[in-house]
């Protein structure tokens, strides 16, 4: 199941990539949403290979997983990757300039489910798919509004 959404916003690309690749920043996003998200390698080194362990609440339960970089493009594209009791999760954020003060974000989700209680999920989430989509809108307009308060 995939889901996309896109903004736009008033900050030069290499602001915005340098912004999202630095780490704070999602880990402030994260944290306000109570994911407890930490960088698991220490090198601190940008491209393929960093990745962050996560804790978070769903149904009642914590959930752990491992977040990879699985894609890495300098100023066009970075793909995240996890694995979470038999659904994989890719979450891409590609950029592009649309002036030298204007960048484009967009925001894939793409759902794989491995196991049948996840593919059960992923199905159960079609019928609340305004919803999802809307509530993912809402968290990436949050985001790069956190991003362009960063560059000021």
């Amino acid at each position: 199941m995939l889901f996309e959404t896109l903004d736009d916003i008033s900050v030069p690309i290499a602001e915005v990539f340098v912004a999202v690749t630095a780490g704070s920043v999602i880990e402030r996003f994260a944290a306000k949403r109570g994911l407890i998200l930490r960088r698991v390698d220490l090198a601190g080194v940008l491209g393929l290979g960093p990745c962050w362990s996560t804790s978070f609440q769903f149904r009642g339960a914590t959930r752990q997983a491992l977040v990879d970089v699985i894609k890495f493009e300098p100023d066009h594209l970075l793909c995240f990757q996890t694995h979470v009791q038999g659904l994989t999760t890719e979450f891409t954020i590609r950029f592009t300039p649309i002036s030298d003060s204007q960048t484009r974000l967009l925001f894939t989700i793409e759902l794989l489910p491995n196991a049948l209680p996840a593919g059960v999920f992923v199905h159960s989430l079609k019928f609340a798919r305004a919803r999802v989509t809307a509530r993912f809108a809402q968290g990436v307009r949050e985001l790069t509004q956190e991003i362009t308060a960063g560059s000021n």
